[in-house]
């Protein structure tokens, strides 16, 4: 691969231009509000049901671990993997790279775009320690 990357840890790595590649995908455009809690908390049942298999906050388990991955990537990257994991890995640089070196593809986990923005709030809420 010709994208260098760092590993700052077991299973986090970083990217260049990771601070503004919005991926392939549903989700274009992101307004952050101070964090929802509520949102959060309804993020946090369907990270419970769909996500715990694969990902843990602070270590890596199948997929990578998702502590720091609010300032790591967009928040349009973050859902589009979410939602569209496939093509993301087939064709967006970060997701194709992370793809080759974990070796691991991330399913698909029928979730709607509202699914993804609550499970996002709680990862928000997960790194603000809150």
């Amino acid at each position: 691969s010709d994208l260098i990357y760092t590993e700052t840890s077991p299973g986090v790595f970083e990217f260049p231009r990771q601070n503004n590649d919005k991926g392939i995908g549903p989700v274009t455009e992101i307004k952050l509000d101070p964090l929802d809690v509520a949102l959060a908390e309804k993020g946090k049942t369907l990270f419970d049901t769909k996500c715990v298999a694969c990902h843990k906050f602070d270590m890596k388990l199948i997929g990578p671990p998702l502590k720091g991955i609010i300032s790591r990537r967009t928040p349009e990257w973050t859902m589009n993997m979410m939602l569209n994991p496939v093509e993301m890995t087939q064709t967006d640089t970060i997701a194709k790279n992370l793809f080759e070196i974990l070796r691991v593809q991330m399913v698909t986990q029928d979730l709607s775009k509202e699914d993804v923005r609550s499970i996002y709030e709680y990862l928000r809420q997960l790194d603000a320690g809150k």
